[in-house]
Order: structure tokens, then sequence, then C-alpha cells
């Protein structure tokens, strides 16, 4: 993730090579907090804008899959974690709140 430029980025490590994809977002999107589900799909949330907004990304197909805003109380989701017994995203925001996202 670049939260500063609005990046979505992939390393391979054997080929050293670097791919970048621009958030939906922009580059005033604020990329933050990232979880990976049970198919390899990236999970981030857009903090830059006003709700902030859960978005999916399909790493085989390389697309957003999702935009979903978040009601989160005024406050920016910070960290993520993805729940396979459940296919749930829990999330923490600086407000002191917490919520959950289902993954289709």
């Amino acid at each position: 993730m670049d939260y500063a430029k609005g990046y979505l980025g992939s390393y391979n490590p054997k080929t050293e090579h670097i791919q970048e994809w621009p958030v939906p977002g922009g580059t005033d999107a604020r990329p933050y907090g990232m979880t990976v589900d049970d198919q390899d799909r990236v999970w981030f949330v857009e903090t830059g804008s006003h709700p902030n907004r859960l978005v999916g990304f399909d790493t085989r197909t390389r697309t957003v899959i999702s935009l979903t805003d978040i009601s989160s109380g005024g406050g920016t989701v910070r960290h993520m974690v993805y729940h396979h017994p459940t296919r749930t995203i829990w999330f923490g925001t600086d407000a002191n709140t917490i919520g959950r996202a289902r993954v289709p």
C-alpha cells in the first residue's frame, strides 16, 4: 500500500518485479489497514474519503471487486483482521469503535 500516493502494489521476490495499481479513490484515498481473505483477495480501507470506504481487490483478475462505505463513527479505520471460519473482516478505528464486514 502506498498511503501517500494511493497505490496498491505487488512484489515478486523471484523476478524482483513490482506492479502497482491506483486505488479507486485516487491520490487522496489514503489507503490504510489491509487484510487478505481465503480467496487471496486483498481488502483495505480508503481513509481519505468520508465516510471511509472498504475496497476489495481480486489478485487473480487484478480488478476492484467491491466498494463499500463504512459508517465508522467519524473515525479512521486503522487495523483489519480476516476471520476465516465466519468469512468476516473485523476492523478498529481511532474513534474507539470496532466493525465487522462479511465478504462474498
